[in-house]
């Protein structure tokens, strides 16, 4: 079973019984608000691809959230 839960800043992807293990890819906070009602997830036999979709037009130069240096 392949999973992915959006919400408006992070992605949670889970797969289940994968060769006997389960995997998962956690990734938040996202550097800007996402739609999760219009990102997708996409499962090909060799490949899953997340497309997230963003709230606003901004450009990220990261998927991350960037950590203040001051705190």
């Amino acid at each position: 079973m392949i999973d992915c839960e959006f919400t408006d800043t992070s992605i949670d992807l889970r797969i289940l019984k994968f060769h006997g293990k389960n995997l998962r890819l956690k990734v938040g906070p996202l550097n800007g608000h996402i739609d999760p009602a219009a990102s997708k997830m996409k499962v090909k036999s060799n490949s899953i691809t997340l497309e997230l979709v963003k709230a606003k037009t901004k450009h990220w130069d990261d998927l991350k959230e960037k950590k203040s240096a001051l705190g």
